[in-house]
């Protein structure tokens, strides 16, 4: 028994790629008559994710040690944040790295009281930035703050800038 194929014949067809040029990642270059442009999809929002380790002091929280990231870029830093009953009344922290620094502020929140862990949903302003996140402040999020109950387990901030300007986005690794 023999193989028998099929002899059809396929015609062979090219698409013409002038002034296109598509590149990984999601970018897209544009050429045309000699001048480059380059766009990038601005993500709908930043993941904001910190730890920090505190300490209180009457109504006072010293926070010490923070670190984690801000869109994909790592920061260290410290604050400082105030407490009345189950009232956060909100808290201001500097973090920064070799390119420069963001001043973050919480806003106001009540505490929600729980068997190992309180937590508050808190709004979240970068207030400013120097250096290479000179673009960041005035960026706006929502964040879910998880403190233990235990003094010695660090504090956790997950959440995201929701509101921020396309070149703050850039300055976050987006």
């Amino acid at each position: 028994m023999t193989n028998v194929r099929p002899t059809r014949r396929r015609r062979m067809e090219v698409e013409a790629l002038e002034g296109r040029l598509a590149l990984s990642g999601g970018a897209v270059a544009s050429y045309a008559h000699g001048a480059e442009t380059f766009s990038h999809k601005t993500p709908k929002t930043i993941p904001i994710a910190l730890t920090y380790d505190f300490s209180y002091s009457d109504a006072n929280v010293m926070i010490t040690g923070a670190s984690g990231n801000l869109g994909k870029i790592q920061f260290t830093g410290q604050g400082s944040a105030a407490l009345a009953g189950s009232q956060f009344e909100g808290s201001s922290s500097v973090l920064s790295n070799a390119a420069g620094s963001i001043t973050l502020d919480f806003g106001r929140a009540n505490i929600k009281r729980g068997r190992k862990n309180d937590t508050l949903n808190v709004t979240v302003t970068a207030e400013s930035g120097t250096g290479a996140y000179n673009k960041v402040g005035g960026s706006t999020g929502d964040v879910t703050v998880t403190m233990p109950n235990r003094s010695t387990a660090p504090q956790t901030v997950k959440g995201h800038f929701n509101s921020f300007d396309s070149k703050a986005a850039a300055d976050l690794g987006y």
